[in-house]
């Protein structure tokens, strides 16, 4: 056993502490795979609900949609030209 300065250790601890191990793992697998494999819930269902009930809104959002009515809250006097009529004065 080397002690210099103070520093005593044995040749083996010496080799333990610096050991490194490298690891590698490639799994293949679906992500559907992956999720069940960690216990993780299936939002699959869910999610199908969730894209079904966004797509009614913005379809009932679209058909109410009206060119006419978007100027009128837009723009004072309710369109392009009120506006310029606004500035002239």
């Amino acid at each position: 056993m080397a002690c210099e300065r103070g520093n005593c250790e044995g040749e083996f601890a010496k080799k333990e502490r610096d050991a490194h191990m490298k690891v590698k793992i490639d799994i293949d697998c679906t992500p559907e795979e992956a999720r069940a494999f960690f216990g993780l819930p299936d939002l699959g269902p869910l999610h199908k609900e969730m894209l079904s009930q966004m797509q009614e809104q913005m379809r009932a959002a679209m058909a109410n949609l009206d060119p006419e009515a978007m100027m009128k809250a837009w723009m004072p006097g309710g369109s392009m030209w009120g506006f310029a009529d606004t500035k002239k004065k």
